[in-house]
């Protein structure tokens, strides 16, 4: 349901910087099922781009496909733009198309499905829990009352949310800080539900803010805490009072880690924040993905350069035996020469590590197919 759904606009560290605020907000992620041949992802990257066309695709990105993942299977991510600009939106108007939407990019999933014989896992956070799947062209009825609701909360058009949804909530749909301050002075509860991680998803930090002002407690929102959220928006002081207020600096039951989401969005000044305030500098998130590998996978080399010189461990692997030299070297991944570089050379890396480290890179570049990390972007 939307109230449930809305809280999952954090997304994960592999969630692909796009439109939206502060390039923070939620990402649809979608892996086939099953592997499938270079023909059939030929296919099927056409198929999307034919059934993407005659929409605008403003208050959501149209069906993607990364490059192959490396086990055959097709991976591709959407993320809706909860706050075009005003621009944007003008634009979109005068071509007198459709929008598409978060439930339309489903819906052309669900036909690739019926045309190609695809079935789809779908999940808010890539590497994540899947939360619904796509299956003979179908999608489950949860996966489609999600996304319905990201559809209504993220469509230009319905931003005047209609009548059933709570104030506060609407102020934070709306980005109307100035009547959630008057709702709040007026007695509306701000613990009703998670408002402050909500506001913290769409990047409205003035209004977390308002909400701590007036008693909203921090909490674990969708395996989330408060902190996780906030990290990757640039928000050092509230980061400070967050901590200041008990919250845990490495996440306490969050599926997540707030230095993980630092590092994947290279917020160089969280990072060294968090660092210094004593988050643990190898702590992984689920999964067994560490600030590093983050860091390593979306090509952060400044990041990389100071989770290593602070002790940040280069030969740790996840659940599937990934080291952060193999994120780095994944064909999708936002690969930049430092990161190489920086990761063989880190200053707290020992000859052994260095030379490990090269030996992965090696590794992941031959199981790749050759792919070209240096041009990757």
């Amino acid at each position: 349901m939307w109230k449930s759904t809305l809280i999952r606009c954090a997304r994960g560290i592999e969630a692909a910087a796009g439109s939206g605020v502060n390039s923070v907000g939620f990402t649809v992620w979608y892996r086939s099922s099953n592997p499938h041949s270079d023909a059939d992802r030929i296919a099927i990257e056409r198929a999307a781009a034919d059934l993407c066309q005659g929409r605008t695709w403003l208050s959501c990105e149209p069906v993607f496909f990364f490059a192959d993942s490396g086990d055959g299977r097709i991976v591709g991510g959407s993320k809706p733009n909860f706050t075009p600009h005003a621009e944007e939106i003008k634009s979109a108007d005068a071509t007198g198309l459709p929008d598409g939407t978060i439930r339309d990019a489903v819906d052309v999933l669900c036909q690739i499905s019926r045309i190609h014989g695809v079935d789809w896992e779908i999940t808010h956070q890539e590497g994540g829990d899947w939360i619904g799947h796509i299956r003979a062209g179908d999608a489950e009825k949860e996966l489609l009352d999600r996304v319905s609701a990201f559809a209504e909360a993220s469509t230009p058009s319905q931003r005047k949310a209609s009548s059933h949804i709570p104030p506060l909530l609407k102020c934070l749909m709306g980005r109307n800080t100035r009547k959630l301050k008057k709702l709040l002075e007026n007695g509306e509860n701000p613990n009703e539900d998670a408002y402050v991680e909500t506001a913290l998803s769409v990047g409205n930090i003035e209004a977390a803010e308002l909400l701590l002002d007036f008693g909203a407690k921090p909490r674990i929102a969708q395996g989330l805490s408060t902190l996780t959220y906030v990290a990757p928006l640039r928000a050092v002081a509230l980061m400070s009072r967050l901590i200041d207020m008990g919250q845990d600096i490495n996440g306490g039951a969050s599926s997540s880690t707030p230095l993980v989401h630092a590092a994947g969005y290279g917020d160089l000044e969280s990072v060294e924040f968090l660092v210094s305030r004593g988050a643990a500098i190898d702590r992984p998130a689920n999964g067994g993905i560490t600030p590093l590998m983050s860091a390593a996978f979306w090509g952060h080399a400044s990041v990389v350069r100071v989770l290593l010189e602070r002790g940040a461990t280069p030969t740790l692997r996840d659940e599937s035996g990934r080291s952060a030299a193999d994120y780095a070297a994944l064909p999708w991944s936002a690969m930049r020469d430092g990161v190489i570089n920086t990761l063989m050379m880190g200053s707290n890396a020992n000859i052994s590590e260095k030379n490990q480290v090269a030996a992965m890179f090696d590794s992941s570049i031959a199981s790749n197919s050759g792919a070209n990390l240096t041009d990757q972007t």
